[in-house]
C-alpha cells in the first residue's frame, strides 16, 4: 500500500491519542463504569495469581472477578511495576484501544480495497466516538475487547477475498483469545461461522471445506478457551463454565442491581422497552461518569434525526450499489450483519435478566455500526452525484468521509468541554 494511502490512518490514530489524553486528564479516578472493581481484579491477580474466585464477601466489591482473565493478566505486570498506579493502568488501556482503529481500517481495506474513503470514515467514527473515548481512559476490559473484535472481523473479511491464503487457524486463534477476554465477544462466533460457510460454498467440495475449516477454527479456539472454562467448572460446578450462574446469584443477593422483572413491574413492558432503546442510544454516543452525566437532550434529538437520515441514505446506497458489489463484498457485508445481529441479540437477552442499558455493550459490533453511518452519508452523496453535474464535480466521497471524521472529532471535543468537564470534574 502506498504511504500516502495509509497517511489518513496515522492522522486518525494521532487524533485519537490526543483526544484520549484530554479525556484521561478530565475524567476523575473511579468515574468510569466499575473502574474500582476492575482495578481490584487486577490487584488480586498481581498479588495472588490467576484467577480470583467470585464469592460472597462482606461488601460487593469484587464482582468483576468472574470476568475472563486476559485483560487483567496483561495489566498485572504494570500494576506490580508501578505499585498500582491508576494513571499507568489507564495509559495502557488507552494504548490497547488503538488496536480497534487498526482493525477497523484493515477490515474496510479488505472489504473495499479500491475505496479508501470507506476506511477513512469508518476508522474516524470508531476513533472519535465520545462514549468510547470516555471508556478507553478508564480501567476496564472494553478496550481490549473492541480491539480483538475488530481484528477478528478484519481476518474474516480478508479470508473472504478471492484467492485468499489466510490460514483459518489464525481466525481460530483470535477467536480463542476473544473467548478469554470478555463475554460480549462470544456472539462474534456466529460471524466467524457465517464467514466459514460463505467461503466454503465457493470451494469445489463445499461440505469438505466447511468441515475442514470448522474443525481448524473450532479446535484452535477451544484449546485457548478450554482452560478458563474447565477452571470455572471446577470452581463453580457444572454447567457454570462462564461463572454466570454464580455472578447472577450474588448480584441478586448483594448488589441491588435491578432486574428486568422488577423494571417491568414498575414501568410496564412499554416503559422497559422505551428505556432500553432510549438509554442505550444515549449511552452509545455519550453518557459519562457512571451513566450519571448525559448530554443535553437537544444533542440526542439531533442524533435521532441524523440516524433516521442515515437509515434512508444507507438503504439507497445498498440497493443502488448492491449489483455492483463483487460476491466477496456481498459476503463480507453479510458477515458484518451477522456480527451486529449477534451482539445486539446477546445485549437484548442479557437485559431480559438485569437492567444494563449501556450502549457500550454494542461496541464489539462497532465496525458494522460505523459502516452504517458512513454509508448513510455516502448514500445522499451518491444520490446527488447521479443527478447533478455540479455534485459530480465537487462532491468527493473522500472529502465527505474526511469531513465526517472531522465532525466526529469536533463532536468529541464538544462532549469533553461542554458535558464531561463541567459536570464531572
Amino acid at each position: 500500500m502506498p504511504r500516502r494511502a495509509i497517511l489518513p490512518l496515522w492522522l486518525i490514530v494521532a487524533g485519537y491519542l490526543v483526544l484520549g489524553g484530554l479525556y484521561w486528564r478530565a475524567t476523575p479516578h473511579g468515574r468510569t463504569p466499575d473502574e474500582r472493581e476492575h482495578v481490584r481484579t487486577i490487584e488480586q491477580i498481581a498479588q495472588e495469581g490467576c484467577c480470583p474466585v467470585l464469592e460472597v464477601r462482606p461488601t460487593w466489591t469484587d464482582y468483576e472477578d468472574h470476568q475472563p482473565p486476559l485483560y487483567y493478566l496483561l495489566l498485572a505486570p504494570i500494576y506490580r511495576a508501578t505499585d498500582g498506579d491508576l494513571d499507568a493502568l489507564r495509559a495502557a488501556t488507552l494504548l490497547i484501544g488503538v488496536g480497534a482503529l487498526f482493525g477497523a481500517w484493515s477490515a474496510m481495506r479488505a472489504l473495499f480495497p479500491d475505496q479508501l474513503w470507506v476506511a477513512i470514515g469508518v476508522t474516524g467514527f470508531v476513533a472519535f466516538l465520545p462514549q468510547r473515548l470516555g471508556m478507553v481512559v478508564g480501567v476496564n476490559n472494553d478496550a481490549l475487547a473492541e480491539s480483538l473484535a475488530a481484528a477478528l472481523l478484519a481476518l474474516c473479511l480478508w479470508w473472504l477475498r478471492p484467492n485468499s491464503r489466510l490460514a483459518p487457524i489464525w481466525i481460530g486463534g483470535v477467536l480463542g483469545i476473544c473467548l478469554v477476554t470478555k463475554l460480549t465477544l462470544y456472539p462474534l462466533a456466529a460471524a466467524v461461522g457465517a464467514a466459514l460457510l460463505l467461503r466454503a460454498r465457493r470451494a469445489e467440495r463445499p461440505w469438505r471445506a466447511a468441515l475442514s475449516g470448522g474443525l481448524t477454527i473450532g479446535v484452535s479456539a477451544a484449546l485457548i478457551g478450554a482452560p478458563f472454562w474447565l477452571r470455572n467448572v471446577m470452581v463453580y460446578g457444572f454447567p457454570d463454565f462462564l461463572a454466570q450462574q454464580r455472578h447472577d446469584a450474588l448480584a441478586l443477593a448483594l448488589s441491588g442491581q435491578p432486574t428486568a422483572e422488577e423494571w417491568i413491574a414498575e414501568r410496564g413492558v412499554t416503559g422497559w422497552l422505551e428505556d432500553l432503546l432510549g438509554t442505550t442510544f444515549q449511552s452509545f454516543w455519550g453518557q459519562f461518569g457512571e451513566m450519571a452525566v448525559p448530554m443535553h437532550p437537544f444533542t440526542y434529538h439531533v442524533l435521532h434525526v441524523l440516524t433516521g437520515l442515515a437509515v434512508v441514505g444507507a438503504l439507497y446506497a445498498l440497493f443502488s450499489r448492491w449489483g455492483k458489489l463483487s460476491p466477496p463484498q456481498r459476503d463480507g457485508l453479510i458477515v458484518l450483519g451477522v456480527a451486529l445481529l449477534g451482539v445486539a441479540g446477546a445485549f437484548f437477552y442479557y437485559n431480559l435478566k438485569f437492567v444494563q442499558f449501556q450502549g457500550r455493550y454494542l461496541y464489539p459490533a462497532l465496525i458494522p455500526i460505523a459502516l452504517f453511518y458512513v454509508s448513510g452519508a455516502a448514500g445522499f452523496a451518491l444520490f446527488l452525484r447521479a443527478r447533478l453535474t455540479l455534485a459530480r464535480r465537487l462532491l468527493s466521497l473522500t472529502a465527505l468521509s474526511a469531513a465526517l471524521s472531522l465532525a466526529m472529532l469536533v463532536f468529541a471535543l464538544y462532549a469533553l468541554y461542554r458535558v464531561l468537564i463541567p459536570f464531572l470534574v
